[in-house]
């Protein structure tokens, strides 16, 4: 209920809300599917464990999920975005 909140309060804003969640969502997918939180990052399907095509069949219409690329993909020394991942 808080994160709901949180959420609604974001929206007001014009902004997303954000959770971290490396691991537990595909177990959870049921409270993610009615929790207000707009995006679901750092989901891990090697250490996490998690199933994003079962994910992107549940979630992807309603929550933006981010996940499932390696880290080293990015140039963090020159701050560049991550190319667009594909389609669990």
């Amino acid at each position: 209920p808080l994160m709901d909140r949180e959420s609604e309060i974001c929206e007001q804003a014009g902004v997303l809300m954000s959770q971290q969640q490396s691991a537990g969502v595909t177990q959870l997918i049921d409270v993610y599917r009615e929790m207000k939180v707009h995006i679901l990052r750092d989901i891990d399907p090697v250490q996490g464990g998690e199933n994003l095509a079962v994910l992107k069949h549940e979630l992807g219409a309603t929550k933006t999920l981010m996940g499932g690329r390696q880290h080293q993909a990015c140039d963090a020394a020159h701050h560049r975005t991550c190319g667009r991942g594909t389609v669990a």
